[in-house]
């Protein structure tokens, strides 16, 4: 395990890959259920602001998201995709996986990957 990674404080996270599925007439119809991806070792930090911080969707503050290195594979937000982001929940509140990116802090090369987990916006009822 790289030196980066037992300096910093490891949290286990319980991930939920949502089903491949389409739009039709603006409504998601999904192909399944999730499948929950358990276990999920890592490096959660909260993002602060900064570089990193540009890449967040428009309207998302810095305390609304959070960056988690790991060496799993999870699947982020695409536009171009017919799946949806991988969802965990941290404090209550539901997180989405948002951006992937190779992560080699203090110039190791790892192979682990950096995500961006982004809250998710609750409509005006309180609802998901």
């Amino acid at each position: 395990m790289p030196l980066s990674i037992k300096l910093m404080t490891t949290h286990t996270l319980t991930f939920y890959r949502p089903p491949s599925g389409y739009y039709s007439g603006g409504v998601w119809v999904s192909s399944g259920s999730d499948v929950e991806v358990p276990d999920v070792l890592g490096s959660l930090q909260p993002l602060s602001p900064g570089k990193l911080a540009k890449i967040l969707p428009e309207g998302v503050e810095t305390d609304s998201a959070y960056i988690f290195s790991t060496k799993a594979i999870l699947q982020g937000y695409s536009e171009f995709s017919d799946t949806l982001p991988d969802y965990t929940t941290i404090g209550g509140r539901i997180y989405e996986v948002h951006e992937e990116q190779p992560w080699n802090s203090f110039n190791l090369l790892s192979d682990h990957n950096r995500y961006i987990l982004v809250g998710r916006v609750q409509n005006v009822e309180g609802g998901e």
